[in-house]
Formats: structure tokens, sequence, C-alpha cells
């Protein structure tokens, strides 16, 4: 892809500065890759003090709990106009009275029924004012599931942003970023946030880089000139490798195949100190006395001498035989035979 294919319209930057109110809204069919681009993308707007929602009609489930900001995203992205629902077969008329700087409803009951009791009353929200939406990963707008069926008028009515990497899109929305040269929708995501000139921390930083890593197997395959740049780039924002993986089990010191070996008892040593007692607490200090050493006792058994009179062979004296008589007498050695 040439470095200037990704262009941003003149007046989209300035329709974002402007705008108050931003829904992010991700498709039915999830992955880490989309989930952490809408999380990046919902960070940064709320980073730049937008009042911004996330929203997705499927559950999150346990694979993307690490990735930040993912307790933000909900199915009910409404929150602008209050139903109150009543049982109908209880209810004959419902009119208004305004008094007192308050508007009262009047629940007129059928005849015969019994009162309406506050635990009947259910309270919903329903509606979003956002000036703005943007689609994360949707190829078209019914992948939204039900919030896009309940809110089809805010659809019709905010500027929307349609961010994808699918060629099958069909360009929904009012602006439309469709690039399929970009291997994930992290790395889509990334250029579009840098592009814009917002500004990003180090949790955006590592979502974007834990979606890159998903797609192209921690850097190993789908790779291209982009991805690295990106991946640079949001490193130098304070981003980390690895944020997905599970933190690896310490090796043990043992072999793996040893056989482990039960403990064997110690027997005392008999020139072991006794073991000193600490002394009983009183009301006066204790003074502590330096024990002289104490020789070791001496071990015997039965049947043989006391242990002193042990002793090992190379240390007893060995008794010389009585010299031969001539043996202080002076003699003259030659250089043959010996003369006595």
């Amino acid at each position: 892809m040439q470095k200037d294919a990704f262009n941003i319209p003149e007046g989209l930057p300035k329709k974002i500065n402007s705008a108050k109110s931003f829904l992010v809204v991700l498709p039915q069919n999830l992955n880490i890759d989309k989930v952490a681009a809408g999380l990046a993308l919902f960070l940064t707007l709320e980073k730049a003090k937008k009042r911004v929602k996330i929203g997705c009609s499927s559950q999150m489930t346990v694979e993307y709990n690490r990735l930040f900001g993912i307790d933000k995203i909900t199915s009910n992205i409404g929150s602008r106009n209050l139903t109150i629902s009543l049982p109908e077969e209880a209810v004959e008329k419902v009119s208004s009275q305004a008094g007192g700087g308050w508007l009262n409803l009047v629940i007129k009951p059928k005849n015969g029924a019994a009162p309406i009791e506050q635990k009947d009353i259910k309270y919903s929200y329903s509606g979003t004012d956002a000036e703005m939406i943007f689609t994360v990963g949707a190829q078209k707008l019914e992948d939204l599931g039900e919030i896009y069926q309940q809110e089809t008028q805010v659809f019709e009515k905010a500027e929307a942003v349609n961010i994808d990497v699918n060629p099958a899109n069909s360009k929904f929305a009012s602006h439309n970023f469709i690039f399929p040269q970009q291997v994930s929708l992290s790395q889509l995501t990334s250029k579009f946030i840098k592009k814009l000139n917002l500004a990003v921390g180090q949790d955006i930083a590592t979502n974007i880089i834990a979606g890159i890593e998903s797609v192209t197997n921690n850097l190993q395959v789908n790779t291209n000139a982009d991805t690295f740049e990106m991946l640079a780039w949001a490193m130098r924002q304070g981003g980390k490798q690895g944020h997905l993986k599970t933190s690896p089990v310490q090796p043990t010191t043992s072999p793996p195949f040893a056989k482990p070996q039960p403990a064997q008892p110690t027997a005392p040593s008999p020139f072991a100190p006794a073991p000193v007692q600490a002394p009983a607490q009183t009301g006066q200090p204790q003074q502590t006395q330096a024990q002289p050493a104490q020789t070791p006792p001496s071990v015997s058994q039965p049947g043989l001498p006391p242990a002193e009179n042990q002793q090992p062979e190379s240390k007893k004296e060995k008794k010389s035989p009585t010299p031969a008589p001539d043996w202080f007498k002076p003699k003259v050695f030659s250089g043959g035979r010996r003369k006595s």
C-alpha cells in the first residue's frame, strides 16, 4: 500500500473536535482484534474528554477480559428516553397533570382490578443523543444486531464513520474507511487515531498491540511494513507486548522425571549441644551466664572395655623386640665385609 493512500477528509477532524457525544458500536461476530480496536477508539475519545459509549449486542467472553476498558462495553446504549412499563390488563387510563414543577402521571386501574403496586412498574431507558457513530468491523448495519434494531432512528440521523478491513463491506456510512491492505482492524484504527492527532496512553496502545498480535500470531504471519510501523508507534506510546498471554509456570529445581524421595529421619548426634531453654518470665530480668564447654560423653557397648581404653590400632604404641647383645658395641665398616 502506498504511503499516502490513507487520507482523512478535510471536514471530518473538525466535526470530531466539535462533537460532544459519540457512540462506538461493535458487530455481533467478534474476535480479539475487533474488540481491541473498538476499545482503543473508545478510550481515545474518552481521553479527549468526549461523552462516549461503546456497545455490542453480543456478550463479552473470558478471552477478552484482559483488554483495557472491557467493562465499559454494554448491550444497552440508550439512556436518553425513560420508558415506564405497566401491566396492560390492569390499566384503564393514563393521564398527566403538571403542577409545582412536577409532571404527574395518573394511572387509573380497570374496574375490579387491584390497584397497581410499585413492584408492578418497570423502568427502562432507550435512545441516544450521539452526534457521531463509529462502527468497527461491521460489514453492514444488520451486523450490529439488536443495537441497530432498537436505535434505527439514531443511525439514520447521526453522522456515521465505518472502519473495516473486509473488502466485502457494503460502505453503509457517511464516511467509509475500508482498507483491506491493513492486516488488522487494530492496525487500521491506530492509523486513524494517529491521523487525527488524538492523544494515546499506555492502555490504548497496549490494546492496539494485542489486536495486532492476535491477527498475526505474534507477528509470525500476515505482516507488512505498516504492521511494524504501527507496532513501533504503539510501543512508543507505552504499549506492552504479550499482554494477553498468561504468566508462564515457574520451573522447579528437580528434574522433571525424578521420583520424589521420602524424607529420611536424622538421628540426633551425640555431640550436638543440648537445646537452650528460654528462662521463665518473671518480674526480674534474667541474666545469662556462659556455660563451659562439655566433653561429649563416651559411648560404650556391652562386653567391651570402657570407651577411654579403646583406641584405634594406629594410635596404640607398638612394643619393640629386645635388642641384640652386641647392639651397643662399636662397629667398623669397610668396603668389603663387615668385621666385628
